[in-house]
């Protein structure tokens, strides 16, 4: 990905705020991207009620956060690389390289409780680890990588999906709400093109569908996120998994599409 990595003169990190709200499922959302200085930390090991997601776009960094024993440790991430946090899990990022780390962040609560045995615990993935070789095959692919409830949600799902050329799914409407990262290719969604670095964020309730009208293979991530409006769709979802037929769920509702640029943030074309 071709990204700005520049930081002012005297600052530690640039950041950019893509999205900050309520959203049907999320009492309140927030969605920033930003560029960390090479020997830096936004802040000291930390922990929050909100959950949240570290994505890697661009550089080389290190993710400290607690054991299992409650001892911060220190783990080297990468491009592709990313992280969820749960609730009240202590947490930083540090910048280990001597080149800026590019990286995009979700965080969000709701009112919502669980018992913690119930939870989703940490998890971290990265993009890469589906090889587009295994499935030539096959126009769409996916691997799941979690769906589970968590503090705030019903369920936090997150899948990687490949596209082949001409590849693609119709258009639909979810009661959740949807991330997708783009980290290879380019695509059209509801006829606007979206292409490597850029996030597209779908509102629940909005209609989406996805088509790879390029001669290359794209590649992105996805979050879903379930909150208690969500108890049809999440019926749908279990089903479908149980191997049962299930059918498309469109739910009517009046939302505003939040559809933010990455490279646009921050004055790049």
């Amino acid at each position: 990905m071709h990204l700005n990595a520049q930081i002012p003169e005297g600052k530690i990190k640039l950041s950019t705020n893509l999205l900050k709200g309520r959203t049907t499922n999320l009492q309140h959302l927030v969605s920033h991207y930003s560029v960390l200085k090479p020997g830096e930390t936004p802040h000291p090991p930390h922990s929050h009620v909100d959950e949240e997601i570290l994505i890697i776009l661009k550089g080389e960094a290190e993710l400290h956060y607690s054991d299992t024993d409650g001892n911060i440790t220190a783990h080297p991430v990468s491009a592709g690389d990313f992280v969820y946090y749960p609730a009240f899990h202590q947490h930083t990022i540090y910048n280990a390289s001597e080149q800026p780390v590019v990286y995009l962040m979700f965080k969000w609560v709701t009112s919502r409780k669980l018992k913690p045995t119930t939870t989703l615990q940490l998890q971290r993935g990265k993009v890469t680890s589906l090889e587009s070789s295994k499935h030539k095959d096959k126009d769409f692919t996916a691997k799941n990588l979690f769906s589970n409830p968590t503090h705030h949600l019903n369920t936090l799902h997150c899948h990687i999906s490949t596209l082949q050329p001409n590849g693609g799914y119709d258009e639909h409407c979810d009661t959740h709400d949807v991330a997708i990262i783009l980290f290879e290719g380019e695509v059209q969604i509801l006829g606007q093109s979206v292409k490597a670095g850029e996030m597209v964020w779908c509102s629940a309730g909005e209609p989406h569908g996805m088509i790879n009208r390029s001669k290359n293979l794209a590649r992105y991530l996805v979050f879903e996120f379930y909150g208690d409006n969500c108890a049809a769709d999440m019926a749908l979802f279990e089903a479908h998994h149980r191997g049962e037929k299930s059918r498309k769920l469109m739910k009517k509702r009046s939302l505003n599409r939040g559809y933010k640029n990455i490279k646009r943030a921050i004055g790049i074309r």
